[in-house]
């Protein structure tokens, strides 16, 4: 049960002046070696994405797409350990989320700038992580 926890943050993604929530899950039932589960909740709190094999952090970016902000990942590490690219995720307006893959996405050199706002940057914005427990015995 300890292993269980999550973290949230409130970002304005579609600028209505009101709040989507982004929650990482954490821990080895939600994280795998592609990634952790990460979701993106409407403001009335609906799912918008569930993202999987994601990995933080996450860039909301001052680039919009059918009026969103565009969500910017980091992508792959050269042999060295130095980040080679990154994920550019768009909102689709017909399917009304985010692409749930990024590691589908084709990858980009385009970097995110001075001006996007970071989720779980350990050095820029660190999340609280709450703990979840089950009352239910097995």
């Amino acid at each position: 049960e300890n292993d269980r926890k999550f973290s949230f943050y409130e970002v304005d993604l579609n600028d209505d002046h009101k709040n989507e929530y982004f929650i990482s899950l954490e821990g080895r039932y939600f994280c795998g070696s592609g990634g952790c589960s990460f979701y993106l909740l409407n403001n009335d709190f609906s799912i918008n994405t569930y993202f999987t094999v994601t990995s933080a952090p996450f860039f909301i970016s001052s680039q919009k797409t059918n009026g969103w902000h565009d969500l910017i990942l980091k992508g792959d590490y050269d042999q060295d350990g130095v980040l080679k690219n990154f994920t550019h995720l768009k909102y689709n307006i017909g399917k009304r989320n985010y692409p749930s893959n990024p590691s589908l996405i084709k990858k980009t050199d385009i970097a995110p700038s001075s001006k996007d706002f970071i989720l779980w940057d350990e050095n820029f914005s660190k999340a609280k992580v709450f703990t979840f427990y089950s009352n239910l015995k097995q």
